[in-house]
């Protein structure tokens, strides 16, 4: 009976741990980008039919859409690397001790190591791309006074200096 107790409780962890390490997340970030796809549609739509901006706009729309697409399929190569490795994890029988080649571990280290630098160039390029958006509309909204851009060029230059120091290299 209480082997029975134990693996319900087991099964019923594996099920919490499931669905908030690898369903919850994973809803809401799709559907944040679906709403993020219907407005990138409706962008296109007007820039086609209603509105024709510059091209820098139309460039770095798809750019930024580009950026978000591949930042979700980081994610959700993570998420499920992580998640299948914390099920394997929480199945293993408590009795019995899993052996794990060195190899395995490393290959599993490098490929984390490696998604976890591609989320942060993909934060940093939208990062830097949105920051020369907004000195850019600045600079044409003040009738291309030099003055007004000084401060967000310097917020610029310190997000540069920040990810120099922060960003991991793979």
């Amino acid at each position: 009976m209480s082997a029975e107790l134990s693996t319900l409780s087991k099964i019923s962890k594996i099920d919490q741990e499931i669905f908030f390490l690898g369903i919850l997340p994973t809803a809401l970030e799709l559907l944040l980008y679906g709403v993020f796809l219907t407005i990138f549609l409706l962008n296109i739509y007007v820039f086609r039919y209603k509105l024709m901006p510059g091209k820098l706009y139309i460039i770095a729309t798809f750019i930024f859409f580009i950026l978000a697409t591949s930042s979700v399929v980081v994610d959700l190569l993570g998420r499920k690397i992580i998640t299948s490795s914390w099920i394997n994890f929480l199945l293993a029988d408590s009795d019995v001790i899993q052996v794990v080649s060195f190899q395995d571990l490393v290959s599993f280290i490098e490929g984390s190591q490696k998604l976890n630098a591609a989320g942060s160039w993909i934060f940093f390029s939208s990062s830097i791309l949105g920051d020369l958006i907004l000195i850019y509309r600045c600079y044409r909204l003040w009738n291309s006074k030099k003055y007004v851009i000084i401060l967000p060029v310097l917020f610029l230059l310190t997000t540069l200096g920040i990810f120099a120091q922060v960003i991991p290299v793979a």
